[in-house]
């Protein structure tokens, strides 16, 4: 894994201005939670997005986990206050969480002969944006 999958899809849309942001909304005091409520409600939404995905197949957990991500950067888009702020990052991190299975659906997808291409693309994909 590169240094670049554990920020995910959804966090990318805000983190180049969750500082100014978040000083615009008056909370530089909570600025901790609203980079911390991504990263705890992505660990949950993971944890429970593997054993899903392995009853009910890839597919519609990383739709749903896209979905999610939508609705967040949404409510992201239009906080008035640092509490939105932190909820709409929660929404970001569980979205992304789901979509981490993405990981496990690639190998299984393609031959052991490209698994290692298809692995490397999703990665590319990822670390594009930085």
């Amino acid at each position: 894994m590169s240094f670049g999958a554990p920020i995910g899809f959804g966090f990318l849309a805000i983190a180049a201005v969750i500082v100014p942001v978040t000083q615009q909304l008056g909370g530089q005091d909570a600025f901790a939670w609203v980079v911390g409520a991504w990263s705890l409600s992505t660990a949950c939404s993971f944890s429970l997005a593997g054993p899903l995905s392995d009853t009910f197949g890839r597919r519609n957990p990383i739709l749903i986990g896209q979905f999610i991500v939508l609705l967040g950067c949404i409510c992201g888009g239009v906080a008035q206050n640092v509490a939105t702020l932190i909820a709409a990052e929660t929404l970001i991190g569980f979205g992304c969480g789901i979509v981490f299975v993405a990981y496990a659906g690639v190998p299984e997808m393609l031959p052991n002969k490209w698994r290692s291409l298809g692995l490397g693309i999703l990665e590319g994909g990822i670390a594009l944006p930085w």
